[in-house]
Formats: structure tokens, sequence, C-alpha cells
């Protein structure tokens, strides 16, 4: 009787660390993916650490913030500003045309003098 007591008790556990695993999983794909932004996104009390740097040796650390650097700068690259709208010119072959022509008036020595 007690040992079924025990399973059940391990049983539970397991279930809350796999969920919790689950939760780990679900954040680290939005932060690899992009959809959450660290800064806008705080930490709660009950927010699970996937990397403790007391677990890292210094050189995964800085693999780890190399590669966030790189995925940084590949992301910036990749942003397109928008093109400025351009209106189209009126095309003047549709609009009406009024040709006048100006000459000179003649005057001959005769109506002169």
């Amino acid at each position: 009787m007690e040992e079924i007591e025990i399973l059940r008790h391990d049983k539970a556990m397991l279930i809350n660390r796999v969920a919790s695993l689950e939760q780990s999983l679900y954040w680290l794909r939005k932060k690899v993916l992009g959809r959450i932004n660290e800064k806008s996104f705080p930490l709660g009390p009950n927010q699970l650490l996937l990397f403790l740097k007391e677990e890292m040796s210094s050189m995964e650390i800085f693999r780890i913030e190399e590669e966030v650097r790189k995925n940084e700068e590949e992301i910036t690259k990749n942003i397109k500003v928008k093109e400025k709208l351009v209106h189209n010119s009126l095309g003047i072959s549709s609009l009406l045309v009024e040709v006048i022509n100006l000459y000179p008036e003649v005057t001959t020595d005769a109506e002169a003098g």
C-alpha cells in the first residue's frame, strides 16, 4: 500500500516535470524564432531558466552569445524599407492643346514714311 503511494507521488512529480520541460521548450522555440522579445517579456517568479551560467563553461557561453549576435545581425539585415509612393506623371497627350501663332506686325517703309 505504501509502495503504491510512493509510485503515485513519483508519477505526479514526473508529470509536473514533463509539463515544466514542455513549457521551457515552448519558450525556447519562441525565443529562437523571434516571437518574443526579452525586453518586453519580463521574467516572472515562476519563470524557469533553461541554462544556468554555473552549469555552462565559458566556451559554451561565448558560443551561445556569438550565435545570438549573428542571428540579431541577420534579422536586422533582412528588414526592408518601404518604398516611397511616387505619383505617376500626367501624360500631356490627353490634354487639349490650343496652338496660337504670334507673328510680329510687319510694317513697310511706305506705311512708315
